[in-house]
């Protein structure tokens, strides 16, 4: 629309399927967010359940679809502006509790494994134990970096387009269409890129991506493989 293109008529099908999608991505990196915070800071290793992880899919969903229908009663812009407090600030704010508790646990853990003086094989069997806990974690908080940076440069400027489209009375209309298209790139280019930049990172991930286009595995993805392989068996 910012360039004079036609518009379609029926763009709210276009209007929902972008805040469905964005509303499933944004709620899901908030729990996988709290979900890693939780695990960090217990006292022992802790798996996410798989019926759990299945109910809180399904509830992100079912609140995904339900949510956006306010779209119809109020309209794009209010609902966007909505969209924006709720959404993009409570997503910010989940993840950067979730840094925070994270990074505050490894330190801990890693100040107490250094200062105390290991007594016989066991302590210091353990004190290996947590250090290598301690690093695990550490990679997951790396990766936890980068997606909150990701997310800060998409959705800081959209965060501005949602208000300049909503209370700039002064704006001319080629800057408001202007401010709202790129609203809706940013975020889907944040939302798009989040699943990758979170997965990348893990091994499972890029064994499983290496073997669906026949990429060779490296030296360590082949010794993980084989010992998957021969866990099963």
């Amino acid at each position: 629309e910012a360039f004079g293109y036609t518009v379609i008529t029926w763009y709210a099908l276009p209007h929902m399927s972008f805040f469905i999608g964005c509303t499933a991505s944004l709620l899901s990196i908030a729990m996988l967010s709290m979900e890693r915070s939780i695990a960090v800071n217990a006292n022992y290793h802790r798996k996410l359940p798989r019926k759990r992880a299945v109910n809180m899919s399904v509830a992100i969903w079912i609140f995904s679809f339900t949510f956006p229908c306010i779209y119809f009663q109020i309209g794009y812009f209010k609902f966007a502006f909505i969209f924006a407090i709720l959404m993009i600030i409570v997503t910010f704010v989940a993840m950067v509790i979730a840094f925070i508790r994270i990074h505050c646990s490894i330190r801990s853990t890693t100040a107490r494994v250094l200062t105390v003086q290991p007594m016989g094989s066991a302590n210091e069997k353990t004190s290996q134990i947590e250090l290598k806990r301690a690093e695990r974690e550490r990679r997951v908080t790396r990766i936890f970096t980068a997606i909150l940076i990701f997310y800060t440069i998409c959705n800081l400027p959209a965060f501005v387009f949602i208000f300049v489209v909503n209370f700039c009375s002064s704006c001319s209309c080629i800057f408001i269409h202007w401010s709202r298209d790129l609203l809706l790139l940013c975020a889907l280019v944040n939302c798009s890129g989040n699943q990758f930049l979170y997965a990348w990172r893990m091994k499972s991930f890029t064994r499983a991506f290496r073997s669906l286009v026949h990429l060779p595995l490296t030296d360590e993805a082949s010794v993980i493989q084989t010992r998957d392989t021969r866990d099963k068996q």
